[in-house]
Parts: structure tokens; C-alpha cells; sequence
């Protein structure tokens, strides 16, 4: 049954935030409808908060739900004393309400117009608000879970104990992992530092958007901040808070707000090389805000245009906001199966708004820019989607695709080429999606879209190892995404990062393989990876490298 409920979440706190001037006790609600069984905890079907003692292991008790009823026209979950920040029912409410308006912004249906899933068999996400004592955060996929720890750490020049759990930019950064490891859950076992970057600004690209579109936190940061999205500690810093907190400096874990290109970053590990693609995101909702400011500015008087900015910068901030993660999570979507380059993320994200929005290509232009000033790419024409290869042919049933395993893979076997699978290379069928999205088109109002994503997969062997001077093949994942428009039965979008692929001799292909080579280098050096332990050998003589996703942890290696 539908159960209307309100779930909230904790805007800001004093110990962790986005802000650079301390709040208490400030609560922000949202209403749901869940089609869930909903019980106390919080615990929804998808969602279950779990507050394990961290001495003996022991579930103590959860928020308890009030259902509708009794002068309630919604079920909620009660807190005890609502300015208690270090209650446990507080925490438990607050980190299940920042999840689950993590979830929503990925699922509503103008982003990826579909429920999301998990990439461990389950329907739910497990959440620990209370791991243990240290100084991060982390998804866990094992154990099918996120983990929030505290720590000892000094606020406004006061000791006191940091919850993770009551960061709600952390909780939306590592609840990102979850959702990204449910989309392209290749990415947790890739081998390439970019590969596992990707996940990294995927999470702090929605860390920012979750402060962006929480109405009670845009006002207090745009005040924090004139309304202008330049200034340092506007929405750009990650984890400012705790940074300050775990160091005793004014540091942000990650700035947003950067310069950084493939060749400036410090090293090119997970974390470092994230502040690339996120600046690269970023700097687009700069120029998407810009753009909205200046046509709502238009026809203002240039000597009112200051205040005007400022009392129209929420209004405008949203909009950019949402403009942004429909075009960086829709290319989630379009993501191929296997190892993903930043190169390659941009050519979904280029592949997804031009199939969405073909007539509107001013966001992909400045988008391209970007990159190319990045250095992800060394020309435009690195990012433009590749031309399809095939057509459908009569006898092909899109309702066969999508149920039948055996009907989708003769599919795919019969257009190889097409799909630029090499000769010999065996394929896998990944979960094909039905999916519907909406889009808001300049002049044209809403427009859906029924589509069918199918991906395949193929390994192939790689020498980019090299243990006592002896080179050793190592067993790499790549893929095909080809989108099918329902309704048309037009190929909308191929996507690969084959070898055989338009791009595949780009110049970032050679960046990212030289990437990955030295990454691996460093990792088995360092002891991050033991190839006893971590490798398994395939009966061809090559290697495979699993769960290096275990690295990204919110204070991971830099």
C-alpha cells in the first residue's frame, strides 16, 4: 500500500556542512510516497537503518514510525528531542531522510525516469550511522552497506565528537557510490585510476547538487555568499567541515572550483585525478547559471541588475542545478560496460543530451570546452557520438530484447561489428533497461521518451602489469551501450569504449592506459594491492583484479 510519509533530513549542523558559518538544530522535510513496508529504524524496502552498538555488535533500537492516522495525514519517524544532534533517533532519521533524497534525485523521472537498484543481490541498502571511531565514511559493497564512523575533532575551537552521519553532503557522496555501483557496477572492480575517479566525482558532483536543491541550505549558503557562486565556500568545497574537523585547518577535502587539467594534478590516484572531471562539471553549472542569470537579467535596469542578482540567484541556482544533473546522471545511463575513461564519460554525457535534446546544443558546446581545456580530450571531435552501424530490422521485437536473454544475445552476435566487439572476443549480455524519461525542450515543452538500453560485454588481455621486469596480461573489461528509441525504433546512441571504436586510438586512450600502468605500479608497491591476494589467475595465464572500489573511502588516498 502507498504510504504517504515525510522524511527529513539534516540540513546543516555545526560539526559538518557545506557552510563556513555554523547552524544548529536545522531540520528540512520531504515528502514521499513510498510503495515500501515501512517500519521502524528507519527500514523501508530499499532503505535499512541499522544503529549497531560498535563495541559488541549489538542492533539497538531504531526511530519509531508513526503511520497516518490519529490527526496525521502522514507517517513519519519520531525523534525524541529534535535538537539533539547526537541522539541515536536523531541520527537514525536524519541519515535515512538524506539517502533517501539522494535516491530521488537520481530516479526522478526528467533524470533517469526509473527505480534504482542495487549492484549486490538484495533489495536493500544497509546504513551503520554509527560504525565505529575514525575519521571517514565509506560504501561497502560485501556487506551491502554504508558505513559512517565519528571521531574526536575541534569545531569553532571547541573539542568535540564528529558523526559522519549527520554530514549531509558526505551521506549524499557516499549513498552516489551506492547508486553508481547499481548503474555500472563494472567501475567497483576497474583497474584505472580514471575508471575509479569517475566514481569519486559522480559523488561529489551530487553532494553539491543535494546542497544546491535543498531550499533551506541554497538560502543560507547564497547568503553566506551573495548569491555568487564564485566565491570560495559557495557550494564548490566537499566535506569543508570535516576536513577542518580531522586537521585542525580551513580545508575542504575537495574544491569543486578548480583548474585542475589531466597534466596539473599532483598524482593520478582516485581522488586527485577526481577534481578534474568534477571541475570540469562544475565549471558547466557556472555557465548554465551565467546563462539563466543573464536572460533573467535582461531586461532589468543596469542599476538595479546587483540587487536583482542576489534576490533571483535561488530561483536561477535551482534551475542550473537541475539542468546539470539531468545531463551528468542521465549519461550514467549511456555509460558502456567496463573500463571508464573520463574521455569516455564525456562522450555519454555528449551521446545522452543529443538524443534527449538535438536541438539544443548550447550546454554540450560549453561542456566540450571544457574538456578540451581539461585536457580529457585533445579535440572536439574526440567526443562526438559515434554513427550507428545498424538498423532494426522487421523481425526484431524490442519486447524480445528486453525479456529474452537468448533473443538479445543473437541480437548482439548478429551486429558485432556494429557493436565493435572484436573477432573471437565472447559476449555477455548485461541487464537491458525499459526506461521513460521527460525532457523540457527550449520552445517545445515536455517531451517523453521510451527507450531500450542494451549493453554487451566482452574481456581481452592487456599487458599492463610488469612484476620483476616480466610483463603480464591483465584481464580488462570493455563494452557496447546501444539505446533504441521505443516508439521510432531509431538508434538514438552508440557508445563503446572498444578498441575498434571511433575513439579508441584517441590520444586519451593512450593517457589513460599510461594512467593506469603507473596506478597499478604504485598500488602493488605500496601494498594497496597484493596479487596473491587481490589477482586471480584465468586459465589463459592472465590476471583479474577485483574490489579495488574499496579505496573510495571519504578520506581516501590523495
Amino acid at each position: 500500500m502507498a504510504i504517504p510519509v515525510k522524511v527529513e533530513f539534516l540540513a546543516a549542523v555545526p560539526a559538518m556542512s557545506l557552510l563556513s558559518r555554523p547552524r544548529s538544530g536545522l531540520m528540512q522535510g520531504r515528502h514521499f510516497t513510498l510503495e515500501e513496508t515501512l517500519r521502524d529504524g528507519p527500514i523501508s524496502t530499499r532503505v535499512a537503518v541499522l544503529d549497531l552498538d560498535p563495541d559488541d555488535g549489538t542492533l539497538l533500537p531504531g526511530a519509531p514510525f508513526l503511520p497516518p492516522g490519529r490527526g496525521r495525514t502522514r507517517g513519519l519517524w519520531q525523534v525524541a528531542d529534535r535538537n539533539d544532534m547526537a541522539a541515536r533517533d536523531f541520527q537514525q532519521v536524519s541519515v535515512f531522510g538524506a539517502i533517501r533524497t539522494t535516491m530521488a534525485m537520481f530516479e526522478e523521472e526528467d533524470v533517469l525516469g526509473r527505480p534504482l537498484v542495487w549492484a549486490f543481490d538484495g533489495p536493500q541498502l544497509l546504513v551503520v550511522p554509527r560504525a565505529g571511531r575514525m575519521a571517514n565514511a565509506f560504501y561497502h559493497r560485501a556487506s551491502r552497506s554504508l558505513q559512517f564512523f565519528y571521531f574526536d575533532g575541534v569545531i569553532a575551537d571547541e573539542e568535540t565528537t564528529v558523526y559522519t552521519c549527520l554530514s549531509p553532503d558526505i551521506v549524499a557522496h557516499e549513498t552516489a557510490h551506492a547508486i553508481l555501483d547499481g548503474i555500472a557496477p563494472d567501475l567497483y572492480d576497474a583497474t584505472s585510476p580514471q575508471s575509479l575517479a569517475l566514481h569519486e566525482a559522480i559523488a561529489d558532483i551530487t553532494a553539491m547538487l543535494f546542497a544546491a536543491q535543498s531550499s533551506r541550505l541554497a538560502t543560507l549558503v547564497l547568503e553566506d555568499n551573495g548569491g555568487d557562486l564564485r566565491k570560495p565556500g559557495a557550494f564548490n568545497a566537499i566535506a569543508e567541515q570535516f576536513g577542518r574537523a580531522r586537521s585542525g585547518r580551513i580545508q575542504p577535502l575537495r574544491d569543486l572550483m578548480n583548474d585542475r587539467t589531466m597534466t596539473s594534478v599532483p598524482s593520478a590516484t582516485p581522488h586527485a585525478l577526481s577534481e578534474v572531471l568534477t571541475g570540469t562539471l562544475y565549471a558547466l553549472m557556472l555557465w548554465v547559471f551565467d546563462t539563466e542569470m543573464a536572460e533573467e537579467l535582461a531586461e532589468v535596469p543596469e542599476a538595479e541588475q546587483a540587487d536583482e542578482r542576489f534576490s533571483r540567484s535561488g530561483r536561477v541556482l535551482f534551475r542550473a542545478a537541475s539542468r546539470l544533473r539531468r545531463i551528468a546522471f542521465r549519461a550514467l545511463d549511456y555509460l558502456p560496460p567496463g573500463e571508464i575513461s573520463f574521455a569516455d564519460y564525456a562522450r555519454a554525457l555528449i551521446a545522452a543530451d543529443t538524443a534527449s535534446n538535438p536541438q539544443s546544443p548550447e550546454e554540450r558546446a560549453a561542456f566540450t570546452a571544457e574538456c578540451l581545456t581539461r585536457q580529457i580530450v585533445a579535440q572536439a571531435a574526440d567526443l562526438a557520438p559515434a554513427a550507428p552501424r545498424l538498423t532494426l530490422e522487421p523481425g526484431d521485437d524490442l519486447e524480445a530484447l528486453l525479456s529474452d536473454d537468448a533473443a538479445a544475445l543473437a541480437f548482439a552476435e548478429r551486429h558485432r561489428a556494429a557493436l565493435y566487439v572484436p573477432a573471437g572476443a565472447s559476449l555477455t549480455l548485461r541487464p537491458r533497461l525499459d526506461v521513460t524519461k521527460a525532457t523540457w525542450r527550449k520552445g517545445g515543452g515536455r517531451v517523453d521518451t521510451r527507450e531500450l538500453i542494451l549493453k554487451v560485454a566482452w574481456q581481452e588481455d592487456e599487458f599492463v602489469l610488469d612484476r620483476a621486469g616480466i610483463p603480464e596480461p591483465l584481464n580488462v573489461t570493455f563494452g557496447t551501450t546501444l539505446a533504441i528509441g521505443w516508439e521510432t525504433r531509431e538508434i538514438r546512441a552508440v557508445v563503446t569504449n572498444s578498441r575498434l571504436g571511433p575513439h579508441g586510438g584517441a590520444r586519451d586512450r593512450q593517457v589513460s592506459d599510461r594512467m593506469r600502468r603507473g596506478f597499478l605500479k604504485a598500488c602493488i608497491a605500496d601494498g594497496t594491492i597484493d596479487l596473491l591476494q587481490d589477482a586471480t589467475a584465468l586459465p589463459d595465464g592472465s590476471l583479474r583484479l577485483r574490489g579495488l572500489g574499496q579505496q573510495l573511502h571519504m578520506a581516501g588516498r590523495s
